[in-house]
């Protein structure tokens, strides 16, 4: 008799489990990249000159990032 009362109760609980729920969620596969790393400028000479240097070298890595994504201009 015990254990048809411990095997009950499980049972009543299994009858008012939810469905199983679906998701779809969208999945990222990384994927190698072949492009040649890039040297950061200099910091000799002036603050502009750096500055300038810098834009140059950011605009080069942002190209460099499109090309991995697929983003062709």
């Amino acid at each position: 008799m015990r254990y048809l009362f411990f095997m009950l109760i499980p049972l009543s609980f299994i009858s008012c489990a939810r469905e199983t729920e679906i998701r779809y969620k969208e999945v990222f596969i990384p994927s190698k990249c072949e492009i040649v790393k890039r040297h950061r400028p200099d910091t000799n000479g002036s603050v502009l000159e750096q500055i300038i240097k810098l834009l140059g070298y950011i605009e080069l890595l942002e190209k460099d990032i499109k090309i991995c994504r697929g983003e062709y201009e």
